[in-house]
């Protein structure tokens, strides 16, 4: 693998009109880039099928796609197949794969991505959803693995999250803000104290009831001498 120069790198691309001025007009730089194109070249010569195939097929879509901009509705729940990128970080979600839409806005979407090979395995941070939840076949949604992206990485429109996932993958979401956190302990909390008082309350009654009883039988009494 050739040596690059990172530090050399950032400091042109930091310059004042680095957006602007064209990379190759740049000598430095583009000697850079020539020997970062080689190390790509090196490393993917040993890739298997599977990464040389879906790497080629996310920079060619990448390509294609970088002067065009996505701007269609999908909807909270539309399942789509998402292009998760080539060039993801350890067991990141990486090149095409299902995906649930949470939410969105004009130009991007926040998702939570699916794999059949997470299905039926009992990871923690993944919830079992089959065709009854709009997939195509069993899929492990990656509760945990949410992110925004931009709508130009979606490929195409699988079908409708049910409202039964939609609701489980929320409730996974929100256990990771520290405010719900401090919600759900609140309320816990309240919940406790609310059945500590109902049972204070049901022993009142009981003593209560109690007392009118003897009462009544007592008046009973009187009145019978």
């Amino acid at each position: 693998m050739i040596h690059i120069n990172i530090p050399t790198i950032k400091a042109i691309s930091k310059g004042a009109n680095s957006k602007t001025n064209k990379g190759r007009n740049n000598t430095t730089l583009y000697s850079i880039y020539a020997s970062s194109a080689l190390n790509y070249n090196d490393m993917l010569r040993e890739a298997t099928e599977y990464e040389m195939g879906n790497w080629v097929e996310h920079t060619t879509k990448w390509i294609q796609r970088k002067p065009t901009t996505n701007t269609k509705k999908y909807g909270r729940g539309t399942i789509v197949m998402l292009d998760f990128g080539a060039t993801n970080y350890g067991s990141e979600p990486s090149y095409q794969h299902p995906a649930v839409i949470i939410a969105e806005n004009t130009l991007f979407v926040l998702v939570v991505p699916g794999s059949s090979k997470k299905y039926g395995r009992g990871f923690s941070d993944v919830i079992d959803a089959n065709t009854s939840d709009g997939f195509y076949t069993n899929t492990g949604v990656q509760s945990k693995s949410y992110r925004w992206v931009s709508k130009s990485r979606i490929d195409s429109i699988v079908g409708k999250a049910s409202s039964k996932l939609l609701d489980e993958i929320d409730e996974s979401i929100l256990k990771d803000v520290p405010t719900h956190k401090k919600l759900i302990h609140k309320y816990k909390c309240d919940i406790e104290n609310l059945k500590n008082e109902k049972e204070e309350l049901q022993n009142k009654i009981r003593k209560y009831e109690k007392i009118i009883t003897t009462n009544e039988n007592a008046i009973k009494l009187l009145e019978l001498g």
